[in-house]
């Protein structure tokens, strides 16, 4: 509207980077077909809005700086465009499908959330249960191998106080192959 070729570019490059967008989600959400009929409907809206209001508004405005006759072509297309209303109504269709995509977006990811959570606290539980049972099973492995090492030592100390009570015919049934034994 001021004639001024930066709005222009800034136009320009916010199309480019809209599309960018609009590819990055498509790739993202591929396998959600509720979220990519949204983004159907958005990117519809959206070349509609581009192709009934900005570009045409974007080229009478090119030209109305040749002639007066473009000039006042340009006003009435321009106040034609803004009777009309359907601007209006694409660019909030636009926001309320933005609005959807999003509320959706946001239900998607709390939902998993929960699942992770769920995961989370599950992983937690087997890791307390697996813990409670290591220990079960390191108190069991360290008592029978005191309750082995100790019943050796204890048939040599009957068999030394058997010897020093001067009964030399003492015999210790061990099978094995440990130092003990031996």
């Amino acid at each position: 509207m001021t004639n001024e070729p930066f709005f222009i570019q800034s136009y320009d490059s916010a199309v480019i980077e809209n599309e960018q967008i609009l590819g990055e989600l498509r790739s993202i959400i591929k396998d959600n077909p509720a979220q990519k009929k949204l983004l159907d409907e958005i990117a519809t809206l959206y070349n509609r809005w581009g192709h009934e209001f900005a570009q045409p508004l974007l080229e009478a405005k090119k030209q109305a700086p040749t002639s007066d006759s473009a000039a006042k072509s340009f006003d009435q297309f321009y106040r034609l465009k803004l009777r009309e209303g359907r601007e209006v109504e694409i660019q909030q269709s636009i926001q309320s499908k933005f609005r959807e995509f999003t509320n959706s977006e946001y239900a998607f990811r709390e939902e998993q959330r929960q699942t992770l959570t769920a995961f989370v606290e599950q992983t937690r539980n087997i890791s307390f249960y697996l813990t409670i049972l290591s220990i079960v099973l390191g108190i069991g492995i360290a008592g029978f191998l005191a309750s082995h090492i100790s019943a050796g030592i204890v048939k040599m100390v009957e068999m030394a106080d058997s010897i020093s009570a001067g009964n030399y015919n003492v015999h210790v049934d061990s099978r094995g192959m440990d130092e003990i034994t031996r």
